[in-house]
């Protein structure tokens, strides 16, 4: 089937840490916690700094039993009989580790999803076709531990999760139609995975910033989204970090 093609291409294994170039890190890295005079918590007149790149495992859709014997490491999703539709969501499927005072005050990133996919419509009558998937994150960091995340009343326990919307469609097949889609897009920062202000929305003071920044943390990255109508394909999002 023409989607195995692409999936030699999407495949990453292991995970990526981010290094400081030789001879240390930049100058414009985050301070260690309260080193020195306390720098504004924003991003304005700072230097971008690339932090790391990945890519998740390749996620197949097939139908029937056609995800038997598919290769460790690559994850499989069994496609929901028309008018069905199917749900997933994975996680760890990238980790990038950063080391303190990588970013000053925001962890930016670039998302580009590698997504082919099939669709037909076998009901008999018209039905819409779906895509949606959003990469999901979670952020390990010892510095959430024993602080609690005032928007919920929960406590942090030393991880921050949230997504990143990317994409959505939805058409019209008409019985009997088939239909494919091969794309590869980006969706880049705005306010990032995570960024001063919101964690100060959170709960955490300027200090418990400072502190969260210049702590070593762990990214793990995830997809979820659901399929309507589709016979088969594959889905990889493509992952850079940068900061300040």
């Amino acid at each position: 089937m023409r989607y195995f093609l692409l999936v030699t291409a999407l495949i990453a294994f292991g995970t990526a840490t981010a290094q400081p170039p030789r001879g240390g890190p930049p100058p414009h890295a985050g301070p260690p916690p309260h080193a020195g005079p306390a720098e504004p918590l924003n991003e304005f007149g700072r230097f971008v700094t690339h932090l790391g790149v990945d890519q998740t495992r390749a996620i197949l859709f097939r139908q029937g039993t056609d995800c038997d014997g598919v290769n460790p490491g690559v994850e499989c999703v069994t496609l929901n009989p028309a008018p069905a539709s199917t749900g997933f969501n994975f996680d760890d499927l990238a980790e990038i580790s950063l080391p303190g005072g990588a970013s000053h005050s925001l962890i930016c990133f670039s998302f580009t999803p590698f997504h082919s996919m099939n669709w037909h419509n076998p009901t008999g009558s018209p039905a819409q076709a779906l895509s949606s998937f959003t990469p999901r994150f979670r952020i390990t960091n010892a510095a959430l531990d024993g602080l609690t995340n005032t928007s919920t009343g929960m406590p942090f326990n030393g991880v921050y999760e949230s997504g990143a919307s990317t994409y959505h469609e939805s058409w019209r097949l008409d019985s009997g139609e088939f239909g494919s889609r091969t794309m590869f897009l980006s969706r880049a920062c705005t306010g990032g995975l995570v960024n001063a202000n919101v964690l100060q929305a959170l709960g955490l003071t300027e200090d418990q910033v400072r502190d969260f920044f210049a702590t070593p943390m762990t990214i793990t990255f995830g997809i979820g989204g659901t399929f309507g109508l589709a016979t088969g394909g594959q889905l990889a999002v493509g992952v850079r970090l940068y900061g300040d």
